[in-house]
């Protein structure tokens, strides 16, 4: 796992292009030790790992075009599930229940990615597993969190702002800030206002980035930063025990909210196997770090992570690793959405979230509140059947029915809410001729 293999000292700084020569005039110059057929292996080498970075790319691309396109079953899922989510805002209860459903599409999605004949040519061309998957998972990370990075970002503000967490961690890091290093438990160095700046640089670009794999990477280079402030003066090396309070101390003069929102974005949102070396063990030092500063009391001295914390992250992990071994299914059951269309209001396409045992005279209901109907009695929700629509009756269930038309061959299915007495193809004249693909 790429992820795995980062660590502080493998994590390279941003720098910037610097006067003097350029490689580019530089001369080739081989070593006189290298034979022709050696340089020839390395060649050969360097053309297969070439290869398997452009299958990356072609996949990841790939992706990124099918969930651009509404004409595709993957891109209709996906631009479906971003409109849904938009749209429902106040549905969740909990941060974590909100964050669950989204990682839980972008499991699901990749699930149907892996198994779809949309990119198996594709796929055939990467021999390495462990390389598909983490292209797939790029890729869909691009596709949902991107546009929804925002948005998601603004309600994890609403939910922790309602709950009061934010408003303890920000009072008790007044609290922290005036300790002094004896009593936050520092006996290390701790970075210089120069340093300071330049964590606080990686902590913003950090919280900027939609990527949880790019966040762990600047994270490492932002402990990186601590670390070697740590040691500028002795050139003794420190351990956990030793990063702890300075971490604290360096989070005393930061943004506290955008990196415990941070924090709570990456744990639920990247997968749990993903988390096994030096990003998963910074990451949950930081939410330790965090945790410290929330419960911050001036007379109790900790260089380790509290006990407490250290249940809430075994809580955390129990969850998401068996969240994420139940999410087997190509479409999982928090993300059975309907497409549908209503009227003949030029493709007025709607996500609609239907469980299975939901009926359509429900789906009516509901339908007839969002679009603020006037006579629900007299509009129905149709199907196509062939070359015809059928008015689904209102005790069966159009996920049952959605299910069983495409476990028969059927792909593209339309769904038209409209008046029962109009002709529902002429609503699909409206649409180009397509239809509304679920």
């Amino acid at each position: 796992n790429p992820l795995d293999s980062l660590s502080l000292s493998s994590v390279e700084e941003d720098t910037e292009p610097t006067g003097g020569t350029s490689v580019h005039h530089r001369q080739k110059r081989h070593s006189t030790g290298l034979t022709d057929k050696v340089r020839f292996r390395l060649s050969a080498v360097g053309h297969v790992f070439t290869g398997l970075i452009s299958s990356d790319r072609k996949v990841r691309n790939r992706i990124v075009e099918l969930a651009q396109d509404r004409g595709s079953y993957f891109g209709n899922l996906v631009q479906g599930f971003i409109s849904y989510t938009i749209e429902k805002k106040e549905q969740d209860t909990t941060s974590t229940e909100f964050l669950l459903e989204i990682h839980q599409m972008l499991t699901s999605l990749g699930n149907y990615l892996t198994q779809s004949s949309e990119l198996n040519f594709l796929l055939d061309l990467t021999d390495e597993e462990g390389l598909t998957d983490t292209a797939i998972e790029r890729a869909l990370h691009k596709c949902v969190l991107k546009p929804l990075r925002e948005f998601i970002f603004a309600r994890l503000l609403i939910f922790h702002s309602r709950d009061g967490t934010l408003m303890k961690l920000k009072e008790n890091q007044e609290v922290v800030r005036g300790q002094s290093l004896e009593q936050l438990g520092v006996t290390a160095c701790v970075p210089d206002s120069v340093a300071l700046e330049k964590i606080h640089s990686k902590f913003q670009a950090m919280f900027l980035l939609y990527s949880p794999r790019k966040k762990i990477t600047h994270l490492l280079k932002a402990c990186k930063l601590i670390y070697e402030a740590m040691s500028a003066n002795s050139g003794k090396p420190y351990g956990a025990d030793d990063f702890l309070p300075v971490l604290t101390y360096v989070l005393a003069f930061n943004d506290v909210s955008n990196l415990s929102l941070d924090v709570e974005y990456i744990m639920e949102l990247l997968n749990p196997t993903e988390l096994q070396g030096e990003g998963g063990y910074y990451l949950t030092t930081l939410f330790g770090a965090l945790y410290h500063i929330r419960h911050f009391e001036p007379r109790t001295l900790t260089r380790k992570i509290s006990n407490e914390a250290k249940t809430s992250i075994h809580q955390w992990h129990r969850r998401r690793t068996l969240h994420h071994s139940n999410a087997s299914r190509i479409i999982p059951s928090s993300v059975d959405l309907l497409y549908i269309s209503f009227g003949n209001s030029q493709c007025d396409q709607k996500a609609i979230m239907v469980r299975e045992n939901v009926t359509t005279a429900d789906v009516r209901q509901l339908l007839a509140e969002k679009y603020q109907v006037n006579d629900p009695s007299g509009f129905g929700l149709f199907i196509s059947k062939g070359h015809g629509f059928e008015l689904l009756e209102d005790s069966c269930c159009p996920q049952r029915v959605k299910a069983e038309l495409q476990a028969s061959g059927e792909r593209t299915l339309h769904f038209v809410y409209c008046p029962i007495d109009h002709d529902p193809i002429i609503i699909i004249f409206f649409c180009g001729g397509e239809g509304i693909k679920v």
